[in-house]
């Protein structure tokens, strides 16, 4: 019987270790901790993916409810992201300021900086690869290929590789490159000038026209989503405020009213074809060859794209 006492010493021991202290409670602490842990990373994580695509003021809400969470409102590193989102609004914002006040170079200078804090931001990349592209197509305009198809390569540097855009952008840098290395020639005007200048008019507006219709339903559509993705990021089809609600129908109606003159961007590319065969019947049916005329091809001044033109 006595050789039975050191394990019941054992087993007594065991049993002390694992009663709760004085003043501890065992009871849901360990999940009510997990579930403080599981919120702070859902907001953590949304903010992050909120901070790449470019979207600050929803990180900046996400990264204020990581605060908000019992335990850490003195977290250090949703601390650190706010000020870095406000570093970027307020780079955004001196942007925006310079490009009002007409200073391109430091609305450049403003957006190279905030990429420098977020890489990944998609948004400013496509905005300083447009900046590039217009600037690149005025310098094109006046006969400047140089200079325009380095404008061209900086903006295919912020570019996304296999996009319309950077698909435009390498076009018009070989376009550039045509321009610069062809040959002097004497332009002679031919005869019917003011009837092609007309008719290749036509159809550059009829064309500039289409495009900007296509153009503005494609920026309402992406509108529109960034909405939903901002009231229903969880995609349950479901709005619960109102005010987002308004946001959602707002930009709705926006993007079934460019989507309802499609038919009319139809028609003008209709013009714009058949103002091009005409043209190009008027170059065909002259009284004498002209060396170096004809119809062409060129960049478009006024964005991304091409533009019906005429040289004589």
């Amino acid at each position: 019987m006595f050789k039975q006492v050191p394990n019941l010493l054992r087993v007594s021991c065991l049993l002390v270790a694992l009663l709760p202290q004085p003043g501890q409670s065992t009871l849901y602490a360990k999940p009510a901790l997990t579930v403080a842990d599981d919120e702070y990373d859902r907001f953590r994580q949304r903010g992050d993916d909120f901070f790449k695509a470019g979207r600050y003021d929803d990180a900046r809400r996400q990264y204020r409810n990581c605060l908000e969470v019992p335990g850490f409102e003195n977290d250090t590193y949703a601390k650190q992201r706010l000020d870095l989102v406000a570093n970027c609004l307020a780079l955004l914002q001196r942007a925006d300021e310079a490009m009002q006040q007409q200073k391109p170079t430091d609305m450049v200078a403003r957006l190279t900086e905030l990429l420098a804090l977020n890489p990944a931001d998609l948004l400013v990349k496509g905005r300083l690869a447009d900046y590039y592209l217009v600037e690149g197509n005025r310098q094109f305009d006046q006969q400047r290929y140089v200079e325009s198809k380095t404008s061209y390569q900086k903006g295919l540097a912020y570019a996304q590789p296999g996009s319309s855009q950077a698909s435009t952008l390498n076009l018009q840098i070989k376009n550039a490159d045509d321009r610069a290395n062809a040959p002097v020639v004497r332009y002679v005007t031919p005869k019917r000038t003011g009837l092609k200048v007309a008719v290749g008019m036509l159809a550059v507006g009829a064309g500039y026209y289409a495009y900007s219709l296509q153009n503005d339903f494609t920026t309402k559509r992406d509108a529109l989503a960034q909405v939903a993705t901002a009231t229903d990021p969880n995609g349950t089809g479901i709005i619960d405020l109102p005010a987002d609600y308004d946001r959602y129908k707002a930009a709705y109606a926006d993007a079934e009213s460019a989507k309802s003159k499609q038919g009319l961007q139809t028609v003008c590319l209709g013009v714009a074809a058949a103002a091009t065969v005409t043209e190009l019947y008027l170059l065909l049916h002259k009284a004498k060859p002209r060396a170096m005329t004809g119809f062409h091809w060129k960049p478009s001044s006024v964005g991304y794209g091409l533009a019906v033109g005429y040289r004589f």
